[in-house]
């Protein structure tokens, strides 16, 4: 198992520009802004407006550049303002998952969290988030305004609220991590512990409970073995897509990334395009 990253996130100065053509960062280089500590020399997690507790990941709002993290331990995500506007150790302006800042208990409830470990917001500025514990995709609209502690407004993966069984279907995921989606709408989701990445076609459409319309890492929806091979993962963990709709994906066990190029328009189990990490 790997070891939980450290429960602080590191910002560097020119993060705004990293999309940039030809910015490149040089070794060794000094981060500038640190938020869920008060200086790059704390690592004490807690459960206050202005800390973390094992984060696991981020995301970016790409309407207004706020800041969701998936603060793991603490069982919610927190809400920070856009990189220009922090300072370190900033409070957080909203939470997720918990009805205030104290509250860290796991719940499967419509407004609840249990180790939410992937966050994404896509470009109509809704948060999409892993609910790894109780196996679900949780979607909330316009994030960036919701009050404290606010009700899913979708759900995928799971049956419904207030349940949290794991299976292995075209309709069920166990154990989600990482999420990402393209311009298009398709919502893709490490369903990890299944051995497989899943697609939701124009997810933010589908009604909830929703089957997947598109499965790597497996010949079918019912399939969860592990192999090293072109069409096969062993314990994945993240992924991202890029400009072109290729995804990559860390294949985490098998110690590789894979790539799929147009990873929309695949069949189920397709087999890889490239692999980085091994030969």
């Amino acid at each position: 198992m790997k070891s939980p990253i450290p429960v602080l996130l590191l910002l560097v100065s020119f993060l705004p520009t990293l999309a940039s053509a030809g910015t490149r960062w040089s070794d060794g280089i000094a981060a500038v802004k640190v938020i869920g500590q008060p200086d790059f020399t704390s690592n004490a997690g807690t459960n206050t407006v202005d800390r973390l507790s094992f984060p696991e990941d981020v995301a970016i709002d790409p309407v207004t550049g706020k800041i969701f993290v998936a603060d793991t331990g603490n069982n919610r995500v927190l809400r920070f303002a856009s990189y220009a506007a922090l300072t370190n150790g900033a409070a957080a302006e909203g939470v997720i998952g918990q009805s205030d800042f104290e509250a860290t208990g796991g719940r499967n409830t419509q407004d609840g969290l249990f180790a939410p470990s992937g966050v994404y917001v896509d470009g109509a500025g809704r948060l999409w988030v892993s609910d790894k514990n109780n196996n679900r995709i949780l979607r909330y609209d316009d994030a960036a305004t919701l009050p404290d502690g606010p009700l899913a407004d979708g759900i995928l993966g799971q049956t419904g609220y207030g349940v949290s069984g794991a299976a292995i279907s075209q309709t069920r995921v166990w154990n989600p991590k990482g999420i990402t989606g393209d311009a298009t709408g398709n919502l893709f989701v490490v369903d990890a512990l299944s051995q497989r990445i899943l697609m939701f076609a124009d997810a933010a459409n589908l009604p909830d409970s929703s089957p997947a319309s598109l499965v790597l890492g497996q010949e079918n929806f019912t399939g969860s073995g592990v192999a090293t091979q072109q069409d096969n993962l062993f314990s994945p963990t993240a992924i991202a897509l890029d400009a072109a709709g290729n995804l990559y994906v860390a294949d985490t066990e098998n110690h590789r990334v894979l790539r799929f190029n147009a990873a929309a328009t695949k069949s189920n189990g397709d087999d890889a395009d490239a692999v980085f990490g091994q030969v």
